[in-house]
């Protein structure tokens, strides 16, 4: 007999302060074969440390071998569904981590899923060492979630790894090891959630966790999303520390993975990109490297911020909404027939600000560039339609097909010094699109204090995006 891994829907719990010996999971309840009780791993520390203290454990005596008895604490149905790591035991204890499936109120024990000893402790029960239920895993929890993917829990199945608002370091470019790059695998979907206090309230806006590798010199992907699965990673900020190659890196093919309001920052600049592969992003933002979004992502209300390619697309794959500034090129494609559309985007302050080439781009504004619209060539796929021109040295050049084209005589944005790309009310500027029923990267009153903004070229800060509306 050996340890065995859990099989069941879990939640994760990470937080700075946590520690990577806590309980830190409980089942989820999306999962229909046990039951789950009052969650107790959002906090700093475990809700019942065994060992070290007045609470003691033993394994259960005979050929019950998957329970424990425990001292000076007194079990309930609350209990049900959370994890106990056991980190310390004797000859015939698996350490590990275990699901509590059942409890036993007249012989205070808790049951888990699997056994937890062997056949050596049916004559004498073996006392726990130490132990623990509940509490969050710590700052390195990203990497020790990864590692424990397919020898805690069977083929990566996690429901949501909840990762509370808070800095946390890549400290190893290895994979999958406490402090280092996570790779998420296996068959199962998997959601990385930040969250601010209280899982869920980061939508309002509120503060991000912020994974970065700091001057560790880390030089590889950040978050590797290998799961045959779709997945998704919400609500988190990836600093590169100048040195990562990869914020988020999809799959070759596209099975759904998803990604939003996620920043990614500071990258390696001759390579590195902030979302590559297959890849759905709304509402996230790139600020400085070589790459934004690249090779078939598809980008909905998206900013990227001084990098060499804004948004670099291949077939198929559009963007919506989406801003590029102080890039060399904003807007760009790989392939080399006809590709998905980009539409009410913008691009301002860039080298060229849409290169065209097989892409037809719809309703969509450059100001500020060198060239506000390229093509190769003069691509016969390559079109514009209802777009808008204001302060570029060239407007556009070598179109195969141009409808609508507006120059404006005036700037359209309310403060773009301060990257604010709302319209204006000016009357040769702002005005004359919003009477063309445009709308550019705009939103509602509830929502205007983190509009499309992001920090100037350059900066190391990175406003949080609040929720973009755009209209037709």
């Amino acid at each position: 007999m050996a340890y065995a891994a859990i099989s069941g829907w879990l939640d994760f719990s990470i937080r700075a302060d946590g520690n990577n010996e806590n309980g830190g999971a409980i089942i989820s309840a999306a999962d229909e074969t046990y039951t789950r009780g009052v969650d107790r791993t959002l906090s700093a520390t475990p809700y019942v440390a065994i060992g070290g203290g007045s609470v003691t454990a033993v394994c259960t005596t005979g050929g019950n071998r998957s329970s424990i008895i425990l001292t000076n604490f007194s079990v309930s149905d609350d209990d049900l569904g959370n994890c106990v790591q056991i980190v310390t035991a004797p000859s015939g204890v698996f350490t590990g981590l275990y699901l509590i499936s059942s409890v036993d109120t007249d012989a205070n024990s808790w049951g888990f899923s699997k056994p937890c000893r062997d056949s050596t402790g049916d004559a004498s029960a073996l006392g726990i060492t130490t132990a623990n239920m509940g509490g969050a895993w710590g700052a390195t929890g990203p990497g020790f979630y990864g590692s424990k993917q397919d020898v805690w829990f069977d083929d990566g199945q996690a429901f949501i790894l909840w990762i509370r608002a808070g800095s946390y370091e890549m400290t190893s470019t290895s994979v999958n090891v406490a402090g280092g790059a996570l790779q998420l695998t296996g068959a199962s979907p998997i959601t990385i959630q930040g969250y601010t206090a209280t899982p869920g309230d980061a939508i309002d806006g509120g503060d991000r966790p912020v994974i970065d590798v700091a001057s560790t010199g880390f030089t590889g992907k950040m978050v590797d999303i290998a799961a045959t699965s779709a997945c998704e990673i919400n609500d988190v900020i990836l600093d590169g520390g100048g040195t990562a190659t990869h914020g988020v890196y999809g799959k070759s093919s596209a099975v759904g993975d998803s990604a939003k309001s996620v920043s990614v920052r500071d990258l390696d600049t001759s390579s590195g990109w902030g979302f590559y592969y297959p890849i759905t992003a709304i509402n996230c933002d790139v600020d400085g490297a070589y790459g934004g979004y690249g090779h078939a992502s598809c980008v909905v209300n998206c900013v990227a911020n001084d990098c060499t390619y804004g948004f670099r697309e291949a077939n198929r794959y559009v963007g919506y909404g989406c801003i590029a500034i102080d890039c060399s090129t904003g807007f760009s494609n790989t392939s080399t027939t006809s590709t998905g559309p980009y539409v009410y985007c913008v691009a301002d302050g860039c080298g060229t600000g849409f290169d065209v080439n097989t892409k037809t781009v719809y309703r969509s504004i450059a100001t500020n560039c060198t060239t506000g619209y390229d093509s190769t060539a003069g691509s016969h796929y390559s079109a514009i339609v209802d777009c808008v021109g204001y302060g570029n040295t060239t407007d556009h050049n070598d179109i195969a097909v141009e409808i609508n084209f507006t120059t404006l005589a005036a700037d359209p944005w309310e403060n773009r010094s301060d990257n604010d790309y709302r319209l204006n009310d000016s009357a040769s500027g702002g005005q004359i699109l919003r009477s063309k029923g445009y709308a550019y990267p705009t939103q509602t009153a509830a929502t205007d204090a983190n509009a499309f903004r992001t920090a100037a070229s350059g900066s190391s800060t990175v406003v949080t995006l609040g929720p973009v509306q755009i209209g037709m």
